[in-house]
């Protein structure tokens, strides 16, 4: 787990070590497996519960994840705040 946190940081800073990237859980239903990604916070297009949380991306995709969708939220408030400081 710490290998993939470690990834997880370079991941998630641009090259001005700036945010760029939230972590999410995405589920699969279908072979009830987990698998924690970093999504890029600009590229969400919409949020909702269905009663499952989904993310709808800019290019249409939707993803379904674990988190509930005021968890996302405040991700994004937290990685646009980060981003624009300084």
């Amino acid at each position: 787990m710490y290998f993939y946190m470690q990834i997880y940081e370079r991941l998630k800073r641009g090259t001005e070590g700036k945010p760029v990237m939230i972590m999410l859980t995405k589920f699969n239903s279908k072979t009830n497996k987990k698998g924690e990604f970093v999504l890029n916070a600009e590229i969400i297009e919409s949020i909702e519960e269905t009663p499952d949380t989904v993310v709808t991306l800019t290019n249409g995709k939707k993803l379904i994840v674990e988190e509930p969708m005021e968890e996302i939220v405040r991700r994004t408030i937290k990685y646009r705040r980060a981003l624009h400081q300084n």
